[in-house]
């Protein structure tokens, strides 16, 4: 059993190709391919997170920026939310993931200030250690700088005790 999960949120299309991607998008598919790969690599549970968005949002269910970038291997989870907290959309998930032997989870992907964010909080409210790498997380950005609003949201992290790797 694996004792550390990779948990990919949002590794969807219309974040990551397409005329709405993240200014970030060709290095984030570049890092988190190495992270998929990495994790494989050690053995970790792989879970891909994929929100549902509303009808008529870039994520909507099955269309085409709904769809995760990243093919899901055999093993790999697929969990679906509704909302920037997997949990609060999954409340079983934490007992889902600690049966499993789960202890650590490693939190990357898009949204850094809401669904990076909210999710790592939650799980480390659920018991877990979790970890968000540095260069594992994007947002789009808006009227703010990308370093800013990245510096913002982990030091909001690490007052919650998540560790930023």
């Amino acid at each position: 059993m694996p004792d550390t999960a990779l948990m990919v949120l949002d590794a969807q299309r219309h974040f990551l190709e397409g005329q709405d991607a993240l200014p970030t998008a060709a290095i984030m598919v570049t890092r988190l391919g190495t992270a998929l790969e990495v994790a494989r690599t050690n053995g970790r549970l792989v879970v891909f997170v994929q929100h549902d968005g509303a009808p008529g949002d870039l994520d909507e269910p099955r269309t085409p920026g709904w769809e995760l970038f990243f093919e899901p291997e055999e093993d790999d989870w697929v969990v679906r939310k509704t909302t920037v907290d997997v949990f609060e959309s999954n409340p079983a998930l934490a007992a889902e993931l600690a049966a499993s032997g789960v202890a650590t989870i490693v939190v990357v992907g898009m949204r850094s200030e809401s669904c990076v964010q909210e999710s790592s909080i939650a799980a480390h409210d659920a018991g877990f250690a979790v970890q968000v790498p540095s260069a594992l997380h994007a947002t789009h950005g808006g009227s703010r700088p990308l370093a800013e609003i990245v510096s913002d949201v982990e030091l909001v992290l690490t007052a919650a005790g998540v560790t930023i790797t």
